[in-house]
């Protein structure tokens, strides 16, 4: 287990572009992407570039990614999709 070490002033675009980075290094078998989902949804991050990393992943690491609105182009890809909800 590792956590991003970035500058506290690092933005979201920092810290994807070193997951991605990180994810095509082969070191871990699970990246979670917290918030991803809110990124694309505040366009922060665009809709292509995270379908395009989701995409090209390698196979054998596990990412799990959260938000509030999935957008319907990534529940395509997805191989598994867990909705939470308080109760």
């Amino acid at each position: 287990i590792t956590r991003l070490t970035l500058p506290a002033n690092a933005g979201v675009r920092e810290y994807f572009d070193h997951a991605a980075r990180i994810a095509m290094t082969f070191r871990y078998s699970v990246l979670i992407l917290d918030g991803v989902f809110d990124s694309v949804e505040k366009q922060l991050l665009s809709i292509s570039e995270v379908y395009e990393f989701l995409s090209n992943a390698p196979d054998s690491l596990e990412i799990i990614c959260t938000g509030q609105r999935v957008q319907e182009r990534f529940l395509k890809i997805a191989d598994e999709i867990v909705e939470l909800k308080k109760g």
